[in-house]
């Protein structure tokens, strides 16, 4: 387990003292800390009222970003990073999307309305863990519990349903909460009323998962993923694609994950993708059609996409064959670069072509010979093909 220390750095401590030591550690940033996960945002809650803290941070120095002031939330830019403070809260009235607070000073009733035992753990600058829901012993228990009644805390805000599945893959992966699971599947039409957005952004992080089959697997028994995208029945692929790049120590990202996990690469889901995101979804649907046996192929295929695309696009093969990649494969594919057009303009102009339409045919023609040559280097040898 890692030390108290390793989070409760001197500029954290600094702002803890200039908060009058009413701000505590809260959530993932104690949860990762006590599990020896990477700790990725460090997120804080206080009793003192959002404009208390404004001053008092700006007094000693720091900037802060009225983010969320309606909710009681401000961003510290600080030198450990951005840092989100929120003001203790207690629900007065939710929708299953929004909720109506107002702020509270007693830590308690800002627990409550957590989703999870294991996210309601507070810890002050003495390293002390504040814990009314016996999160710890969650945590230490590799459970993940809802505070009160799971399918009250669902209706409340149906995304917890799918940060109860990340949670699950993330610190359990083993205990099947039936209690939970349960309240997850009686509730899963709540997720139709959820953005586009929120979904994707919750399905990333569980792509994102060391143990994403697992929980997506369990996820489709329990009727949720059928409600965010059409799937195969096994992710025994996304297993080895997985498994792929932990032996080569890569690391692609989720959409080739996400790829793998369509049932139907052609129609792409509804989940508010990016003009980016679709388009490297559509390259790899092509170039996981395409035959890269062999370093020319690849190389080729580089020209016309990217190097990346293509690694991406291999290992994508090889984990739909069930087949390993060798270390020489992997070296090749990392360091793969695409074939540099010789040829310019002006080496046509040179010959007495001017610029235009008759111009443009004539790279094209060279450009279609130098592919055809197998991309030599130089560029004598095409001009001197394109002239016979």
């Amino acid at each position: 387990m890692k030390k108290p220390e390793t989070i409760l750095t001197s500029d954290i401590l600094k702002i803890m003292s200039v908060l009058k030591n009413k701000a505590y550690l809260i959530g993932g940033a104690v949860r990762d800390l006590l599990t020896n996960h990477p700790i990725e945002d460090i997120d804080m809650a206080s009793s003192l009222p959002p404009e208390q803290s404004i001053t008092l941070l700006k007094e000693n120095g720091y900037r802060v970003i009225p983010s969320g002031l309606k909710y009681g939330t401000i961003t510290i830019l600080s030198p450990t990073g951005a840092i989100e403070l929120t003001t203790f809260r207690e629900d007065i009235e939710t929708d299953g999307r929004h909720a109506r607070v107002v702020f509270s000073t007693e830590m308690k009733k800002d627990a409550i309305r957590r989703d999870f035992t294991i996210n309601a753990l507070y810890m002050d600058s003495q390293g002390n863990i504040y814990d009314f829901f016996h999160g710890l012993k969650d945590l230490k228990e590799s459970r993940i519990r809802f505070i009160g009644e799971p399918e009250e805390r669902i209706k409340e805000d149906a995304l917890r349903i799918l940060r109860f599945f990340r949670f699950w893959g993330q610190y359990s992966g083993k205990k099947i909460p039936l209690r939970e699971l349960k309240a997850c599947r009686k509730t899963a039409c709540l997720l139709d009323r959820l953005s586009s957005e929120r979904k994707k952004k919750e399905l990333f992080k569980i792509l994102a998962l060391p143990r994403a089959p697992q929980t997506l697997q369990l996820m489709r028994k329990y009727k949720i993923l059928q409600r965010l995208l059409n799937t195969p029945s096994s992710f025994k692929t996304l297993a080895h694609f997985i498994s792929l790049e932990k032996k080569r120590n890569r690391s692609f990202g989720v959409l080739p994950r996400l790829f793998l996990i369509l049932k139907d690469p052609f129609s792409l889901p509804d989940l508010t993708l990016s003009n980016k995101e679709k388009k490297e979804l559509e390259s790899l649907r092509k170039l996981a059609k395409t035959d890269l046996s062999s370093y020319s192929k690849r190389r080729k295929a580089a020209y016309f996409f990217t190097p990346a695309l293509v690694e991406k696009a291999l290992y994508i093969q090889q984990a739909q064959l069930n087949r390993p990649i060798s270390f020489a494969q992997s070296q090749e594919l990392h360091h793969l670069t695409a074939p540099k057009f010789p040829i310019t303009a002006a080496d046509f102009t040179r010959q007495g072509f001017l610029a235009g339409p008759e111009l443009g045919r004539k790279i094209k023609e060279a450009e279609t010979i130098w592919i055809k040559m197998n991309f030599p280097e130089k560029k004598e040898l095409v001009l001197e093909k394109l002239k016979r």
